[in-house]
């Protein structure tokens, strides 16, 4: 990794000095990182986009938290925000409900159980997640590819299959629900077979699929995130 510098533009609002970190010699597909998560142990003294902002005199700070939201309608016209520093509460249907942070060195919650349809899978053992708004797949263990797959057996087109439901231990250990429906993890269609966004070489990482139709709102300072309904 080599450092290069920039400027980053937030509509009429701009950070200049930016810290860009490029990549040489990577053996897996170019992709970009907004660096939105606390630092990680393993990046050295790379600094996170969201650190850069913070870390400058008061009244050149466009930010003022270490915290972040994003939203994604889905539908006919899908529209899509990030709001860098806290929320804006007329994009989300309230409650916003939170679950708990558990390691803040790679930030995950809590996984109870998975359920396809009507069909419940408790997870036991190491059970932990991440929410990841820059992964693009929902990926789980190889383990629950054979559970998985025989759930969705149901019909080979998008509105006959069942919705993917997530069970995380919220705070104060309520029990909180994060359903995905077909249209989001179903990426395309063709010749009568889904291409699912379901990948089944772990960790448990929840992605893209199911940011879509929710309001997600990420509280380092807290340890803890938030989510709720798009309005």
């Amino acid at each position: 990794m080599f450092e290069r510098s920039g400027k980053i533009d937030f509509g009429k609002a701009t950070a200049s000095g930016m810290k860009i970190y490029l990549m040489t010699d990577c053996n897996r597909l170019p992709f970009a990182s907004l660096g939105l998560a606390p630092p990680h142990t393993s990046c050295g003294s790379y600094a996170p986009t969201i650190l850069q902002l913070l870390d400058r005199p008061k009244s050149r700070r466009l930010i003022k938290r270490n915290a972040f939201s994003v939203y994604l309608s889905g539908g006919d016209h899908p529209a899509g925000e990030l709001i860098l520093g806290g929320q804006d509460k007329s994009k989300y249907r309230s409650p916003l409900e939170y679950v708990t942070i558990v390691d803040k060195t790679f930030p995950r919650i809590v996984l109870s159980g998975i359920e396809i349809g009507t069909t419940f899978y408790a997870i036991k053992g190491y059970n932990e997640s991440s929410i990841d708004t820059g992964t693009n797949t929902l990926t789980m263990p190889k383990g629950f590819k054979a559970f998985v797959m025989q759930s969705l057996r149901t019909g080979g087109e998008r509105p006959y299959l069942p919705s993917v439901n997530f069970l995380m231990r919220g705070t104060k250990g309520k029990l909180l629900s994060l359903r995905v429906q077909p249209s989001s993890y179903v990426s395309k269609e063709t010749e009568g077979r889904c291409i699912l966004a379901i990948l089944f070489d772990g960790p448990w990482t929840i992605g893209l699929p199911a940011f879509i139709g929710r309001y997600s709102r990420y509280d380092w300072d807290k340890s803890r995130i938030g989510i709720a309904k798009v309005k």
